[in-house]
């Protein structure tokens, strides 16, 4: 390989590692899955990872092994807010689950981080059954629609 082509490459190569070095962790890792439990009964925004298979977990913390373990968690739309272009979904998770059945996620599967950020309302939850809705956004600024995919935010009144 003559000079140009080897300064070139190793160019790049110094590129892709800044690039990796600049996906840093972005993600909330819980201690356990009551602080889970916790976090939604207190209607706190929730942060959770999306793999590129499009499943989603909340990363709990494993105190044995340096392994990134995860909470699979799903959606299921419940309203809109037309006037704000706000779409709610409620958190679908299975509380009934133990610290042992964790999913091992491999963080290179991660597409993106979310973050689940609950409806306020006047004390609290906002809907029957005191569970929250949850307004979804991900790391590029793409928002949960009624469909369950992300898609760019539109102000609302626009055609594009």
């Amino acid at each position: 390989m003559n000079n140009s082509k080897k300064l070139i490459h190793d160019k790049y190569i110094e590129y892709v590692k800044s690039k990796n070095e600049r996906n840093k962790k972005m993600y909330v890792t819980y201690d356990c899955l009551s602080s889970i439990h916790t976090a939604l009964q207190r209607n706190r925004p929730v942060s959770c990872v999306r793999t590129i298979n499009d499943c989603f977990y909340v990363v709990v913390r494993n105190m044995y092994s340096k392994k990134v373990e995860g909470f699979p968690i799903s959606f299921q739309y419940q309203k809109s807010i037309d006037s704000l272009s706000m779409v709610y979904h409620t958190i679908i998770i299975d509380m009934s689950k133990k610290e042992d059945e964790l999913c091992n996620i491999d963080t290179t599967s991660i597409s993106n981080y979310v973050l689940l950020l609950p409806e306020l309302g006047e004390f609290g939850y906002t809907n029957i059954d005191n569970m929250s809705l949850y307004y979804i956004i991900d790391s590029e600024w793409k928002e949960l629609d009624r469909h369950l995919k992300f898609v760019s935010p539109k102000s609302p009144g626009t055609s594009y």
